[in-house]
This record gives C-alpha cells, sequence and structure tokens, in this order.
C-alpha cells in the first residue's frame, strides 16, 4: 500500500513542480516582450466571393481581384497574452455584358472595380507554447472601408461613359480565429490562421520576432 502511494507521488511530483514553479518562457519561442510582425495572405477573398451571387446580372459575367494582403503585429504582454494590430488590403473587378434582350445588339459592358481595407485591433491568448511551435486563439474589433466605381460603356460613341463613385464604412469588424507560428531559426518563421480575419477565412505567410 505505502509503496503504491509513493508511485503515485513520484508520478504526480513533475505535474506539481510545473504547477508551483512559475513559467518564466525562457524555453518558449512566445514569451514576455515579444514583438512579432508579420505578412500573409488570404483566401478566399470574401468581397469576390460575394460577387459571384450577381453572376445572373448579364452575360459574359467576369469577376476578379487582388488580395487580401495582411500585415500583422503583436506585442507580448506577458508568456500568456498578446496585444496584437493588423492591417488588410485588397482591390477586386466584376464586370458583365448585356444585349438587353434583343440579341442582335451589339452589347454594352458595365461592371464595378473596387478597394478595401480594414485595420483591427486583437487579443491573443497563447494557449500551447514550445522551443519553436506555437498555437493562440483571438478576438477582436476594428474598422473598414470600402470605396466602389461602377460604370457603363455603351457601345453608342456619342454617349459618354458614365461612372459613378461610392464608398461604404463598416464599423466594429470582427477579427477571430486560431493560429499557429512555425520557427525555422530563434528570429523567424511562418505563421496560418483559420477563422474570419478582414475579409478572409485563411491566412498564412512570413514572419519575424525580436
Amino acid at each position: 500500500m505505502r509503496l503504491r502511494k509513493w508511485s503515485l507521488c513520484l508520478l504526480l511530483l513533475p505535474a506539481l513542480e510545473a504547477v508551483a514553479r512559475p513559467d518564466d518562457g525562457q524555453d518558449r519561442c512566445w514569451r514576455k516582450g515579444n514583438h512579432v510582425i508579420s505578412a500573409g495572405y488570404g483566401f478566399p477573398n470574401i468581397v469576390s466571393s460575394l460577387s459571384n451571387r450577381y453572376s445572373n446580372m448579364g452575360q459574359d459575367f467576369k469577376v476578379g481581384s487582388v488580395g487580401p494582403f495582411f500585415l500583422n503585429y503583436e506585442y507580448a504582454v506577458n508568456n500568456l497574452i498578446g496585444i496584437a494590430a493588423s492591417g488588410t488590403w485588397l482591390k477586386g473587378h466584376v464586370s458583365w455584358t448585356d444585349r438587353y434582350g434583343d440579341p442582335l445588339r451589339t452589347p454594352d459592358t458595365a461592371g464595378v472595380r473596387y478597394q478595401a481595407a480594414a485595420g483591427t485591433v486583437k487579443v491573443n491568448f497563447h494557449f500551447l507554447r514550445r522551443e519553436q511551435f506555437e498555437l493562440y486563439a483571438g478576438l477582436g474589433l476594428g474598422y473598414s472601408v470600402i470605396t466602389g466605381e461602377s460604370y457603363l460603356y455603351d457601345h453608342n460613341p456619342d454617349i459618354s461613359k458614365l461612372k459613378v463613385s461610392n464608398a461604404r464604412f463598416t464599423p466594429l469588424v470582427p477579427d477571430l480565429g486560431i493560429g499557429a507560428r512555425l520557427y525555422f531559426v530563434p528570429f523567424a518563421g511562418i505563421f496560418a490562421q483559420v477563422g474570419y480575419s478582414n475579409m478572409a477565412i485563411v491566412q498564412s505567410g512570413i514572419q519575424v520576432k525580436f
């Protein structure tokens, strides 16, 4: 019986020591005072994906986009919590042609060109930390703006091109997700994140730490 008690104590000793001893983070890739800057690309472009819903607007419907591109910064408040700021930019276009029911008519070309930018502030919780690898989850809010220009190119050269510009501001854009970082060297590596992060579901890229 005593032997079993001593065996149990020996098995629990490492766990008790880990709880009792403060985590100084010295053997972890994330620790208090770290600064991390990362740049990445997101997929899919949510604005472009939503544009596909309007594919019945005319013939030769086309959607094109670049981005979103991400630039992120995070500061380690302590060994578990980080405060992050993120900026996002993308651009795209939607175009189509229309004969207005007349198959003999030369089609008009219409479309929309747009750009979007967003900025958020987020709190990350680094719940799994190793020497070269870590997992984190975060939640934040931000602000976005989408500027667009709609146009109509009529086949009649006597009719001038019609252009209408507009802007839409969207406060309180959510920024949430779970991510992973892998360091190939102590100061640089790659990252990937899944969630809703400023106009994309998945983002990945490179990072530096100092």
